[in-house]
Parts: C-alpha cells; sequence; structure tokens
C-alpha cells in the first residue's frame, strides 16, 4: 500500500518527463494529468457474494448488470436505487435470446426514445437487449440482432445509435510469422460514411517484437447515450476521449509516464521488462463522468504476487479529461461501475466479490 501511495503523491516518474512524440501518437489535442493525493482510503460498507463468476459490470440509469458466467443466468440485474436483485435471465444456448457463451463484449446505451440497452456481442452478431422490458418479465427480451461484417480477430465493434457505430482495430498482420504489425486503427461508421482517427502514424518497431501488442493494448467503453467514448492504455498510462459529434479525439495522458518513443529507443526485451507498469486495469462510464481503475505496479513485481496483499486505485474524471478526484481503495478490484445519483462505486474483488464503496 505504501509502494501505490508514493506513486500517486510523485505521479511514477520512470524516466524523466517526457513529451508523446508525433510520429507515434497524434491526438488532438492534450491534458496532462496532474495528479492529486487520494482524498481518503476508502473502505467497502457492504459486501455481496450471491453472484456466479463474475466477468463484466455496466450500468446505466438504476441498473447495474452483472455479467456472470453461468449457462442458466449470464446477466443478474442489480436495482442500485436499494441494493435489491430484480432480475436474472439469458441463457447458454442456440435460441434466438440465448448465447452462444458467457459473453466478451457487454455494454449499455439507449434507443432513440432513450430507454436504456444493453449491447451483447454473440458470436458474429450484437444482440440488443430491451433492459426494462427483461427486468419486468424477467427473461431476455431483445430489439435486434446485428449481424457484424468485419473479421472479429481483429476489429472489435460498438453501435453508437442508428446505423452508427465505433469501430476499434487493435495491432495486426498479414502473417504472424513476418513481425510486420500494423497499427490500431480507430473510426466510425455512419450508414456508409467513414471517419477515421489518424492517432498513430507510424507504429513502434522495438528490438523485442512481443512488446507491440502489450504497448498498444487498449479497452474501450461507451458513453451511455452513445456520443463518446474511451479507449484505456493497460501499459502505457493514457487514455483517449473520442467525441462522435465534433470528430475530434482528446489524449489524456500522464507526462511522467515512459512514451511510444521510449518503447522505440530502448526496446530490448530485458530493458522493457525492467520498467514495464501495468497502469489501467479497467473503468466504467456515466453521462457526467467516467473512473479509471488504476494498479500502478511494476509488471514483474505482479506476476506470482498473492492478489490480496494488492489494493487499487480509482481516478474520476470529468468528459474533459481533467482529473476530479483520487481514492485508494482496500481491496484488488477488477472491474467497477459507478452509480452518480448515490455516488456508490461497485467493485468485484479478484476474489470474486462483490464491494459496494461510498465516494466522498
Amino acid at each position: 500500500m505504501k509502494r501505490k501511495l508514493l506513486y500517486i503523491i510523485i505521479g511514477i516518474t520512470l524516466f524523466g518527463s517526457c513529451k508523446q512524440a508525433s510520429e507515434f501518437y497524434n491526438p488532438d489535442a492534450t491534458v496532462s494529468v496532474k495528479y492529486k493525493m487520494p482524498t481518503d482510503t476508502i473502505y467497502y460498507n457492504k459486501e455481496n457474494e450471491i453472484f456466479s463468476d463474475i466477468r463484466h459490470l455496466s450500468n446505466i440509469d438504476n441498473y447495474l448488470i452483472i455479467t456472470q458466467k453461468s449457462k442458466d443466468t449470464l446477466f443478474q440485474v442489480l436495482n442500485m436505487k436499494n441494493d435489491s436483485v430484480v432480475a436474472g435471465f439469458g441463457r447458454v444456448g442456440h435460441a434466438r435470446n440465448e448465447f452462444i457463451a458467457t459473453p466478451r463484449a457487454v455494454y449499455c446505451g439507449r434507443d432513440k426514445n432513450g430507454s436504456p440497452l444493453l449491447y451483447v456481442l454473440d458470436g458474429l452478431c450484437t444482440k440488443t437487449i430491451d433492459i426494462e422490458k427483461s427486468v419486468e418479465a424477467n427473461e431476455c427480451i431483445l430489439t435486434n440482432i446485428i449481424k457484424e461484417n468485419v473479421d472479429r480477430y481483429f476489429y472489435n465493434v460498438y453501435h453508437i445509435g442508428d446505423n452508427s457505430m465505433f469501430v476499434y482495430k487493435r495491432v495486426s498482420y498479414k502473417d504472424a510469422r513476418d513481425a510486420v504489425y500494423i497499427a490500431p486503427q480507430y473510426y466510425m461508421m455512419n450508414g456508409k460514411t467513414k471517419f477515421e482517427w489518424n492517432i498513430y502514424p507510424n507504429i513502434i518497431a522495438p528490438e523485442w517484437t512481443n512488446m507491440v501488442d502489450a504497448a498498444y493494448s487498449s479497452d474501450i467503453w461507451i458513453k451511455p447515450n452513445g456520443s463518446k467514448a474511451i479507449s484505456v492504455s493497460n501499459f502505457i498510462d493514457i487514455v483517449n476521449i473520442f467525441d462522435f459529434s465534433t470528430k475530434k479525439m482528446l489524449g489524456v495522458i500522464n507526462p511522467d509516464c515512459y512514451t511510444y518513443d521510449f518503447i522505440e529507443q530502448e526496446g530490448s526485451e530485458s530493458t522493457i521488462k525492467e520498467h514495464l507498469r501495468y497502469f489501467n486495469t479497467s473503468a466504467c462510464v456515466n453521462d457526467d463522468c467516467f473512473i479509471i481503475l488504476k494498479d500502478g505496479n511494476l509488471y514483474k513485481d505482479i506476476i506470482g504476487e498473492n492478489d490480496e496483499n494488492r489494493c487499487s486505485f480509482i481516478h474520476l474524471y470529468d468528459w474533459n479529461g481533467q482529473l476530479q478526484a483520487a481514492y485508494m481503495l482496500d481491496q484488488n478490484i477488477i472491474y467497477i461501475a459507478y452509480y452518480d445519483k448515490k455516488k456508490r462505486l461497485y467493485a468485484v474483488s479478484s476474489e470474486n466479490k462483490l464491494y459496494r464503496y461510498t465516494l466522498k
């Protein structure tokens, strides 16, 4: 815990402050994060162990949707107003409203009338679930099944409204044996119209080629109203905010973190393994803010470490990339969701327990 507190206070000065090289990273604008010391260590005030193997948390309005590995009930819904379980639905099977396996991509959105939806990737299709009708019927009620027309191996597709989608294409290659990689791509499709953000003009080519995937490893979260998205890098301390109306991308960066150009220039296996950090674990989004779940430990120290001895941090941002608050949590957390009406953070630990925190 002391090691993590030091990380927040001094801001992880690994190699001295250095600017992002435009050769490898080119956002429309940047915000340099000025770290705040945690206002407090937050201790959980409620614990719940009734759920199966939890794989994801999603939230919209008063609903917390818990995705779990269970053949009979893939989704459980918690009413965050009173912390009561109000529904359980979604089975593994081959019917229209069933799923091939435990979903690996789940996110919330709204229909044209503003009603909450749950988007679930199921094989080569995305199924949209009417949350309110499903809760009322206690069974999975679909509104649509969208057939995806991209290679799911490299592409992640997120639907953000009628006939619109946000696409993330991760590091790719034509032949893995050649070790010739193509930089990640982010673009938006509105019907047949495509807009692409040219974030990575050139891809890094470190001596240790296995680092290429890790350097660009990112997770995507969609703002519930479908107007923005964030891309959270895991091993470089960067958050990208995409605005779908202005078509601008804001990079939220830690100026004291190593950068893509460092990995390019000092990219031997021994050097990278010595300095590589696991910065960002997960995130959650609301209409007014987003929260990044942070780790900050050296990756070499995490391997083989007992998770019970670790704790987590959260950073709360507004959608302009300004850091509003920082908290230390008393558990090692892997998934989070935030209920802003009551300032409650729901968090799943590495031991598969669901905790509730109240942010001050």
